[in-house]
């Protein structure tokens, strides 16, 4: 399977450590139908990490627009380990090795 991932975009680019952020991206699938595991990412500094996966069928040769939601949780000090002012996002099946999308955070 080959998977050609399109940039994610937050509904908004500034938000508050308490909300919710839904987070829009998309896919190719650039062979025969099959499901993915497919995960959104944020990386603060330099760790990658998981912060939601879900599974999506993709026919071949489909586009398909993927929706996730940023929970409070993945912005919290708590989580990181530290105070955060930015987040990088990114739709991937394994680990982005491109630049994704920066959010910042008030």
């Amino acid at each position: 399977m080959t998977l050609t991932f399109i940039d994610a975009i937050p509904a908004k680019q500034t938000v508050s450590p308490d909300e919710f952020v839904n987070i829009l991206g998309g896919v190719v699938n650039g062979e025969g139908a099959t499901g993915a595991d497919i995960s959104l990412w944020g990386r603060a500094d330099s760790d990658w990490r998981r912060l939601e996966t879900r599974r999506f069928e993709l026919g071949a040769y489909e586009h398909k627009h993927l929706y996730f939601t940023l929970k409070p949780e993945a912005l919290s000090p708590r989580y990181w380990g530290r105070e955060i002012e930015e987040l990088e996002l990114s739709i991937s099946d394994c680990e982005p090795v491109k630049p994704g999308v920066i959010v910042f955070i008030e």
